[in-house]
C-alpha cells in the first residue's frame, strides 16, 4: 500500500526579516519582468525583420541580464544573484509556453 502525506508551511518572518525577504520577492518579480520585456522586444524586432537573436534559455537571457542590470537595476547587489536568476529563468520558461 502506497500512503502520501503532504505538509503545509505558513511563511511567517520576523519585522526583521520581512523587509529582506519582500525585495528578494521584488528582485524576482522585476526581472522576470524584464526578461519578458526583452524577449517580446525581440520578438517583434524580428518580425519587423531586424536580424536579432531571441533569448529564450537561461543561459541566454543570464547573459543579457548581467550586460544589462548596472543599468536597468542598480540596485541589483541588494539582493542574492538567485533571485534574479530566477526571475529570468522563468521568464525564459514563460515565453516559450506562450510561442
Amino acid at each position: 500500500m502506497r500512503v502520501l502525506q503532504a505538509f503545509r508551511y505558513a511563511v511567517d518572518p520576523t519585522p526583521a526579516r520581512h523587509e529582506p525577504a519582500a525585495s528578494h520577492v521584488g528582485a524576482r518579480r522585476y526581472a522576470f519582468n524584464w526578461g519578458l520585456g526583452l524577449v517580446k522586444a525581440r520578438l517583434d524586432a524580428k518580425a519587423r525583420g531586424e536580424d536579432v537573436g531571441v533569448p529564450y534559455a537561461l543561459p541566454a537571457l543570464r547573459r543579457e541580464w548581467n550586460r544589462a542590470k548596472a543599468t536597468v537595476a542598480p540596485w541589483w547587489r541588494e539582493n542574492s544573484k538567485e533571485a534574479y536568476s530566477a526571475g529570468v529563468g522563468r521568464a525564459g520558461a514563460r515565453s516559450e509556453e506562450l510561442l
